[in-house]
């Protein structure tokens, strides 16, 4: 989904590592969504890079999200995925709906969302995650 316009409401057949984020939660947050599946090679590779992202922006107020089009008969591979490459933030699986809404065409994939509720950043954009976090944080 390209910068500009509102992060669409973010559905998952279920959650891991945490509860479904509400509205009320994320009002006002900049938030990192991430998409992934477990078979996925290239999500493998990023992974540890996310990790550490996380660990740098988490005391900012920064909220990450994942979401696997992965089902709930997929679940033992994807808590082996979550486990296997530390992600602790909550991943909502089956999540098919968000993705299509989210445009996601390729993966992994990733956006920033500002404080208003607006895409600031994702693949496309140029600079890494870091530097789309950056921007949603100075953001008003």
């Amino acid at each position: 989904m390209e910068t500009g316009r509102v992060l669409p409401k973010i559905v998952a057949d279920g959650w891991l590592n945490g509860d479904a984020p509400t509205a009320e939660q994320l009002k006002g947050k900049v938030i990192v969504v991430n998409a992934w599946f477990t078979t996925c090679p290239n999500c493998l590779t990023e992974a540890p890079s996310l990790v550490e992202t996380h660990a740098a922006y988490r005391d900012r107020g920064v909220v990450f999200i994942g979401l696997t089009p992965d089902r709930a008969d997929q679940l033992a591979d994807v808590e082996e995925f979550l486990s296997k490459t530390g992600i602790t933030w909550p991943n909502g699986y089956g999540a098919f709906e968000s993705l299509i809404d989210l445009d996601a065409e390729y993966f992994p994939a990733a956006w920033v969302i500002g404080r208003d509720g607006k895409i600031v950043w994702n693949y496309d954009s140029p600079g890494d995650l870091a530097d789309g976090i950056e921007l949603a944080l100075s953001q008003k």
